[in-house]
């Protein structure tokens, strides 16, 4: 979980997406970075698959994880990632 974690923070950062910026962001403030994000993941398809392909990962290994208590951890950047879709 760390490593897909790890993973997909360094996608993001290559990206130029502030993912610490985004989950302390609300309201409108968050859909505009969460918006921005979008756009630096879907610059070309290779990235989009790539971001794709990891948040996935990111989504299965937290659920098997799950209910343990040890994966509440993660809950807020599994969260931030999943609002990243498109």
């Amino acid at each position: 979980m760390r490593q897909a974690l790890a993973e997909t923070r360094g996608l993001c950062q290559e990206q130029e997406v502030n993912l610490a910026a985004i989950q302390t962001a609300e309201g409108f403030a968050r859909v505009g970075l969460l918006d921005d994000a979008v756009e630096a993941l879907v610059t070309s398809e290779e990235i989009k698959r790539r971001y794709l392909d990891l948040a996935n990962a990111v989504q299965r290994l937290y659920k098997a994880v799950l209910p343990d208590p040890a994966a509440r951890e993660f809950a807020a950047e599994v969260d931030s990632r999943a609002g990243h879709r498109r």
